[in-house]
């Protein structure tokens, strides 16, 4: 059945056209079909009506240069983060939520991870919840990771609740391990370390093997975190119940204490030797 209004509208499979064309039933396209304009699905684009109360809807349309794909719940409010918009120079966004503003850039899912494009096609940014290129961090977040290559090296950058990138570690073409970021200008220095021989004896140095893994694991040689917290500050972390710690800054620690015995030995030769 085919109904044709004074009004315009045509009906196919439906006696009473709401629009220019409504098809009652099922459509099958063998070719190619052209759309200029909104596209809904389940929903009609023009007063936000839930056309079928029982299921949610998507929408397609264009707007501000970007192509989105925006899904609503069954009550006719947008799914929260569930868009996603294209733009014309490649950019995809999964996640923008209602607005379109700022486009997306590179590639993003609601901005816990963003690749980021450049000037440098070869050299993109990679963030989890911030801005690898500023430090800047996502509303509502308390840290963020960056991964960034340069010219001669890759980086890794963490973010903290100041939105300022802590200089993370990088790895050099050709190096065994990661370097940390250690430019004396990026850092405010509040004095050597003295005076860690007595607190040095007091540390235990154990080989152990831990409770929870395979029985054939091999024995390790290490600190006790709790025993390091003891003895020197800010060196010591806590992931979830557990306590962590850095290792490489024992290292500092280390060659302080050597260079007290050298001084201590020094003044042990003077009084000897006289």
């Amino acid at each position: 059945m085919t109904s044709i209004y004074y009004d315009g509208n045509v009906g196919i499979s439906n006696s009473t056209p709401a629009a220019k064309l409504h098809l009652g039933n099922n459509f099958t396209v063998d070719s190619s079909a052209n759309f200029a304009g909104l596209l809904g699905f389940n929903r009609d684009v023009n007063t936000g009506t839930i056309l079928n109360p029982a299921y949610e809807a998507f929408q397609m349309h264009n707007q501000l240069g970007v192509f989105s794909l925006q899904c609503y719940n069954t009550d006719k409010t947008p799914v929260a983060g569930g868009n996603m918009a294209m733009q014309p120079n490649g950019n995809v966004h999964f996640g923008l939520g209602t607005t379109l503003s700022p486009k997306p850039t590179g590639l993003s899912a609601e901005g816990r991870l963003v690749i980021n494009a450049t000037t440098e096609p070869s050299m993109p940014h990679i963030s989890l919840m911030g801005n690898s290129k500023g430090g800047d961090l996502l509303p509502n977040t308390m840290w963020g990771v960056g991964f960034q290559p340069y010219t001669n090296n890759f980086a890794i950058n963490c973010w903290g609740m100041a939105d300022k990138p802590f200089k993370g570690v990088n790895l050099v073409p050709g190096a065994l391990a990661w370097g940390q970021y250690s430019d004396e200008r990026l850092k405010d220095i509040k004095s050597d370390l003295t005076g860690v021989l007595d607190r040095l004896d007091a540390v235990r140095c154990i080989k152990y093997k831990f409770k929870e893994g395979d029985e054939d694991m091999a024995e390790r040689y290490g600190f006790s975190a709790q025993n390091i917290d003891s003895q020197f500050d800010g060196i010591v972390d806590k992931a979830g119940d557990h306590m962590t710690m850095s290792y490489t800054d024992m290292i500092p620690i280390g060659i302080a204490g050597i260079k007290e015995l050298r001084a201590e030995l020094a003044e042990l030769r003077r009084h000897v030797l006289g």
